[in-house]
């Protein structure tokens, strides 16, 4: 199994989304540095770990970004990212907030 790294994720966060510890991954792909992965990278997940239910990446919310800007890139609806990360408010998400992306 494959991963594409999205902008925001880290090696531990992608580790918790497929169920492997991230040093297997780490190895898998012959990264030295947990910190030098970069958005668009292909991943090797070892062990065909499967995401968890329903969430199939994370985003981390940037300065100027809105739900709707978020939910487009990643083809879903700003409702649907509302209602999966539990938001009352669509115009009121800070820079920083990890949202999860349906698959």
């Amino acid at each position: 199994m494959s991963h594409t790294v999205r902008p925001g994720e880290s090696l531990y966060l992608i580790a918790q989304m497929y169920h492997v510890d991230w040093r297997d991954i780490a190895n898998a792909n012959g990264i030295m540095s947990p910190y030098n992965i970069y958005p668009g990278q292909v991943l090797i997940i070892p062990g065909g770990g499967s995401p968890k239910g329903g969430t199939c990446h994370h985003h981390v919310v940037q300065k100027g970004e809105s739900l709707h800007i978020i939910a487009t890139y990643y083809g879903t609806t700003w409702q649907t990212l509302a209602a999966m990360n539990h938001i009352k408010n669509p115009d009121l998400i800070n820079p920083g907030l990890l949202l999860k992306i349906p698959c």
